[in-house]
């Protein structure tokens, strides 16, 4: 569930309209049976139980081409509609049916949704698990609209509103893009070697103007306008493994953040608070 910014709406996700129960079954994969593995055994020797599936689950036909509507498959858990609840008034109205919806996003208005799908073709037949195609709709009504296709990440959720509303940041393939929330050809912020890709953390935005990224042991603020990584804050003798922030956080504070931090030396985590004015540290919890 996602609340709307004025909160008396709701984002979720619900079974396809008008699609049966038996028919969500057929393409659902089955369920896995236990059985023990017979074996030759010994007085004290130790039992154990290896659980398989009853199907091999195809994806792919021997082609290669793939084609989920009408194979089993674990990608067809996530087949669904993305629909907006009144919380006042219950009504319910359907934005995108029969998507593979992954994670999705309030624009600051309310007045879009930001959602990505699972985009199981590698653009060659072929079954991949790390490609993800970026939509908007409008909660009005209309198309959704395709921003960016195939996008690689490992969960599909990287990706963020500007606070402005005006344009999404993307992660794709390790490298920060931008695109326009209207459509258009979405943009790579610089040419680096570097990889700001992150499992689960979304791009952060500072402002209007910039990111907030991590690579490696270090915090980095990205320009939208030049695609310029200038390095922010660097914490000196400790590993740097998070931003302190919601999980579907989008935007940071632009003058300070506190990280997570970890001392090789001690073995020790902590807290650490970062005023980018100054580049000063300041130690929240260092003993945990």
């Amino acid at each position: 569930i996602r609340w709307a910014p004025n909160g008396r709406r709701m984002a979720v996700k619900l079974s396809p309209l008008n699609v049966p129960r038996s028919q969500l079954d057929r393409l659902l994969p089955t369920a896995a049976v236990a059985g023990p593995i017979a074996g030759p055994s010994r007085a004290g020797s130790v039992t154990v139980t290896v659980f398989t599936s009853e199907s091999a689950d195809p994806t792919a036909t021997d082609s290669g081409f793939v084609n989920l509507d009408s194979t089993r498959s674990f990608l067809n858990t996530e087949l669904a509609d993305l629909a907006m609840i009144d919380a006042v008034t219950g009504r319910v109205k359907r934005l995108a049916l029969r998507q593979r919806v992954i994670g999705w996003q309030w624009a600051p208005d309310g007045r879009s949704l930001a959602y990505t799908t699972r985009q199981p073709d590698g653009g060659d037949g072929h079954l991949v698990y790390d490609r993800y195609d970026l939509f908007v709709v409008d909660t009005t009504g209309g198309a959704p609209r395709l921003l960016a296709p195939r996008m690689v990440q490992e969960y599909g959720q990287n990706f963020a509103w500007s606070p402005d509303g005006s344009m999404l940041a993307y992660v794709s393939d390790g490298q920060p893009h931008v695109v326009p929330r209207d459509g258009g050809e979405p943009r790579r912020l610089g040419v680096t070697d570097r990889s700001f890709a992150r499992d689960y953390r979304a791009p952060l935005w500072m402002t209007d103007e910039s990111l907030l990224l991590i690579s490696a042991d270090t915090l980095f603020r990205v320009a939208i306008a030049t695609g310029e990584s200038t390095p922010v804050a660097v914490p000196q003798g400790h590993r740097l493994l998070e931003i302190v922030a919601p999980g579907d956080a989008q935007h940071v504070s632009s003058t300070r953040v506190t990280i997570a931090t970890h001392d090789p030396a001690t073995k020790l985590s902590g807290f650490r608070t970062v005023d980018f004015t100054n580049g000063i540290f300041s130690s929240r919890l260092d003993d945990l």
